[in-house]
């Protein structure tokens, strides 16, 4: 190299570096990824079980069953078989030799712990809430053979099971829920870490492999880190610059931009409706959005089509009920709410709804465009709206305020007229909105209380259980379907899909796209852009750390 000047010589090297792809070996793996949604995730999953929750804790915790991350077919986790022994009673044979991520065998007892774990929790925005009124107890058969005993039988237990996870019972025992909380603990193929907490609220959740994982992928991720706090504009700015590496809820209307920066930009494998929920708790009965000729209007005067062309870029369509299309309970021809201003003036002055009338709305972080335009519509018939961003834990907090009179959240729920998102529950006595999930028994017992509107639903599910049986209630539901349209204590707005970005040379079923197990960067070709994706575990230097929380640690 004599004759080469330093500076030269080091360009070279540059170049070379860049037009050469770079070797990754598995162990080297660390995936940077952010979920682009704001709040902070519970790490009970006996207690939260949401949108911020699903990336971890499909990856720290298992159940006895799991969907197939690239299918979503239903395959066996903590179990490795089941059968009915009869309409209340399931038997599962349990998986030897798996251990928690502190050492503790996995066995019967722990399933036991779990399940009345669950049965007992009060507090919190769970699916398990959709199950335990039905569930009565687990039998231990042998230390690795187990008996689940339902008051009633329940059509969905086994396609739910996989969130009703199993903890480790002497640490929960011996250290209490504090100790968990600072390291939780499961089975899964992530162990979790650490926490750092970052400037403005972002936080990062540092996952490393589990070692000891009874389902060993010689391609898996040595390291995961999850980035909570960043809407989906930050996210995309950081992907694109380099600073991450995949993004959950990548924008529609900046899917070309993100395939222009070299990302693949796959659906995952299940439709989300964003709806318009209404708050017809009782602390609204003398509201206007009380009548439902006002909730009518509302919905005549929504611009539907400049939702889908602005914030969807048309790769969605209007779904103005609660039912997904193909599922149980969707109306082929329901009658829409068409963009109707006149309409909507004329069902306003027929409520004689006063001048200036102020609405109060909240909505998610990945909603707020729709909501805008939502603010937009009724500004023209002199509504005036006022929108606040919420993030899901304080909707989870909402939910469960009706009860709770010195819930920090109880004077939210009286504030708030509706709220817009795809959060997929809404506000407490929504619980229309998931009738195809529930079993008729779970779903009566969570809107039993709400408001006496809601008895009518309840009515037609006993009759439909009644008539047709616990899973053939379909045209039952379409009756339902079509009350409820009517009644519009919810408006489906539009179906879209959920995109993500990641890089091309990362291998990750979209289906189960909260699942990293089976996630790998392929060992060459590992370059894209302006940067590759980082070997080992290495911090972004240049966003100081404010504060960071080893496992087992305290705050």
């Amino acid at each position: 190299m004599r004759g080469v000047r330093p500076a030269v010589f080091i360009l070279t090297v540059m170049m070379l570096a860049w037009l050469h792809p770079v070797m990754v070996h598995a162990q080297q793996q660390t995936l940077h990824f952010s979920l682009s949604r704001l709040g902070e995730p519970q790490l009970d999953p006996h207690r939260s079980q949401g949108d911020l929750e699903l990336h971890l804790n499909v990856n720290l915790f298992e159940g006895l069953m799991k969907l197939d991350p690239a299918t979503g077919e239903l395959q066996p986790a903590l179990a490795t078989g089941y059968r009915w022994l009869s309409p209340t009673i399931i038997e599962f044979d349990l998986r030897q030799g798996v251990l928690f991520h502190n050492g503790e065998p996995f066995n019967a007892q722990a399933v036991k712990f779990s399940f009345d774990r669950m049965a007992k929790v009060k507090k919190g925005f769970n699916w398990i809430k959709a199950i335990i009124p039905e569930f009565d107890r687990v039998e231990v058969i042998t230390p690795y053979r187990i008996r689940i005993h339902f008051k009633k039988h329940n059509s969905i237990f086994l396609i739910s099971s996989r969130f009703f996870v199993i903890l480790p019972p002497k640490l929960l025992q011996e250290k209490g829920v504090d100790a968990f909380m600072s390291h939780p603990v499961g089975t899964g193929p992530f162990i979790y870490q650490k926490r750092v907490e970052k400037p403005e609220g972002e936080l990062q959740i540092h996952l490393k492999r589990n070692p000891d994982h009874w389902s060993q992928n010689g391609h898996r991720l040595n390291h995961v880190v999850v980035y909570y706090g960043l809407d989906q504009k930050h996210s995309l700015e950081r992907l694109l610059d380099g600073r991450l590496d995949a993004m959950a809820d990548l924008p529609i209307r900046r899917l070309l931009k993100a395939r222009k920066g070299g990302f693949q930009t796959p659906a995952k494998g299940q439709g989300l409706i964003s709806w318009l929920y209404f708050n017809l708790t009782q602390y609204k009965a003398d509201s206007p959005i009380w009548d439902p000729r006002v909730r009518q209007a509302i919905a005549h005067a929504i611009d539907y089509k400049r939702i889908l062309r602005v914030v969807y870029r048309n790769r969605a369509q209007i779904n103005q009920q609660w039912a997904f299309p193909g599922l149980p309970g969707h109306v082929a021809d329901l009658p829409d709410y068409a963009y109707d201003p006149q309409r909507a003036r004329d069902l306003l002055q027929q409520a004689q709804v006063p001048q200036g009338l102020r609405l109060n709305m909240y909505c998610d972080d990945v909603s707020l465009d729709e909501a805008k335009i939502v603010r937009s519509s009724l500004g023209a018939l002199g509504i005036d709206v006022h929108i606040d961003v919420l993030d899901e834990a304080t909707n989870n907090c909402i939910l469960t305020a009706k009860n709770q009179p010195n819930s920090p959240c109880h004077k939210k729920l009286k504030f708030y007229d509706m709220m817009m998102g795809d959060f997929g529950w809404g506000l407490p006595h929504n619980y229309v909105s998931h009738l195809h999930t529930f079993s008729l028994e779970s779903f009566a017992s969570l809107v039993a209380d709400d408001y006496p509107d809601a008895q009518r639903t309840v009515t037609l599910f006993q009759t439909a259980k009644a008539a047709f049986g616990q899973d053939a209630a379909t045209r039952q539901w379409e009756e339902i379907t079509r009350y409820e349209h009517k009644r519009l204590g919810i408006l489906g707005v539009a179906l879209k899909q959920t995109y993500y970005a990641i890089p091309p040379h990362l291998n990750w079923p979209v289906y189960g796209a909260y699942d990293f197990s089976n996630a790998y960067l392929q060992p060459s070709a590992v370059r894209r852009g302006n940067r590759r994706i980082k070997e080992g575990p290495q911090e972004m230097s240049h966003v100081p750390a404010i504060k960071t929380v080893e496992a087992g640690g305290s705050r």
